[in-house]
């Protein structure tokens, strides 16, 4: 499977990857996982997958002392006129954990270990997102993430699941169950994820 980042920061609940150039892409900028994606990092030495839900992705420049500067070049001119510049940023990405995988069974809540700083982080398969989205365990994690913007990813995660699982109308309307449960007392914060749960 394909390496998409490298962890390059990780604590009990959260991780951070930085992506990783595909050089199947020629010069272009590296390219992180959409917001609301399951990924998993795994972790070599212990046979643990670590899952994860994409909540902030950041480019910058790999040096913090040198900003970019607008150049006002498409990005064809400036594979032409300045290469160097796609060597010069980054792109890191921020998860927050929503379960893993010990002796080929899937479970949801925290690992016993969090991913190691340069473990490597592949995308999640369609069968891995259906298995992390068996039960919706993980929702009341991602509504109480406080650095998270937790309405639009729950929102995100959830119609990107529907959309795996093949556009599945009764997970939408058990995980809909399952909001509606959580947030029994804030009625206008589950209509509004509600609302962006439209296929």
């Amino acid at each position: 499977m394909k390496r998409i980042g490298e962890v390059i920061a990780s604590a009990t609940t959260h991780f951070m990857a930085q992506a990783l150039r595909d050089p199947d892409r020629g010069l272009s900028m590296p390219k992180a996982p959409p917001f609301g994606t399951f990924v998993r990092a795994h972790l070599e030495d212990e046979d643990l997958d670590v899952f994860g839900l994409v909540y902030h992705v950041e480019t910058t420049s790999i040096d913090a002392a040198h900003r970019p500067l607008a150049l006002n070049l498409s990005r064809q001119e400036l594979r032409e006129q300045q290469p160097q510049i796609f060597e010069l940023l980054r792109t890191d990405f921020s998860l927050v954990v929503t379960g893993y995988r010990l002796d080929g069974r899937v479970h949801a809540g925290l690992p016993p270990t969090p991913p190691l700083v340069h473990d490597f982080v592949y995308a999640c398969d369609a069968a891995e997102v259906v298995a992390l989205t068996e039960r919706l365990d993980f929702l009341r994690t991602l509504l109480t993430f406080a650095q998270a913007p937790t309405d639009e990813l729950v929102a995100a995660c959830l119609r990107g699941a529907y959309r795996l699982r093949g556009e599945d109308r009764p997970f939408l309307l058990g995980a809909g169950r399952a909001l509606a449960n959580l947030l029994k007392n804030d009625y206008d914060r589950l209509n509004a994820i509600m609302g962006r749960l439209a296929p």
